[in-house]
């Protein structure tokens, strides 16, 4: 039996977000829209591709030089949340509206939070938590009488 068990292995994917840029053959490829490199396993001898058993890409922010104002796509958004959601104050709109970033946001923010302020945010999530199920429960109860009632008449 050839390869054994080997056969089921699958790719393994390494993303490194470097916040440095690194060098390569052709520096003038690599700009602030081409800032994400991806390599695969090669034999040196014959330069042949192996399959893709591991898969590395490298992610250098430093070639990212938009503002938020020029983030026009979602890795744009993305991108530029990595590079500098530590100095923001609040997060942008852009960041907010991004459906790849909004959650990475909001997850910012409560892991920037002290002590008492998770303490709080959790008390508070559970009061609105509760409020939700008491307006689903007594909506329920209100859909089952108006149930009832229809079908004794």
């Amino acid at each position: 039996m050839r390869g054994g068990k080997y056969d089921s292995l699958k790719p393994v994917y390494s993303i490194s977000i470097l916040n440095y840029a690194m060098p390569h053959k052709d520096e003038s490829q690599w700009d602030t829209d081409h800032f994400i490199s991806c390599y695969r396993d090669m034999e040196i001898r014959t330069q042949e591709l192996a399959e893709p058993t591991i898969i590395t890409t490298f992610v250098e922010t430093a070639r990212f030089t938009k503002t938020v104002e020029e983030c026009m796509s979602e890795l744009d958004c993305l991108i530029y949340w990595f590079k500098h959601s530590g100095e923001l104050d609040m997060i942008p709109e852009i960041i907010k509206k991004s459906s790849y970033t909004s959650k990475l946001a909001h997850a910012s923010e409560l892991a920037a939070m002290s002590m008492n302020q998770k303490i709080q945010y959790d008390s508070d999530m559970m009061n609105e938590l509760d409020i939700e199920w008491q307006k689903a429960k007594n909506g329920f109860d209100i859909n089952y009488y108006i149930c009832e009632s229809n079908l004794n008449r």
